[in-house]
């Protein structure tokens, strides 16, 4: 059985997500998806999400991620 839970960042991850932004700057990352990436990195999870420019973006920096829709 799959669960979701909330998972709070850390002052480490704002700064991995800072270092995120500036690794992928083609992908036009957002403060906040770089802050999700650096969350899902840090935890060792596939980030799941609806947003197409995130997964491209997790891809670019070697990050799990599918789409929402395949689940």
């Amino acid at each position: 059985m799959e669960r979701l839970g909330m998972l709070e960042p850390r002052g480490d991850d704002f700064l991995c997500g800072e270092r995120r932004l500036d690794q992928a700057p083609a992908c036009g990352l957002k403060s906040a998806a770089a802050l999700h990436l650096a969350i899902a990195h840090r935890h060792g999870l596939t980030l799941i999400t609806a947003a197409q420019a995130l997964i491209q973006a997790a891809e670019a920096l070697s990050i799990p991620a599918q789409p929402v829709h395949n689940l």
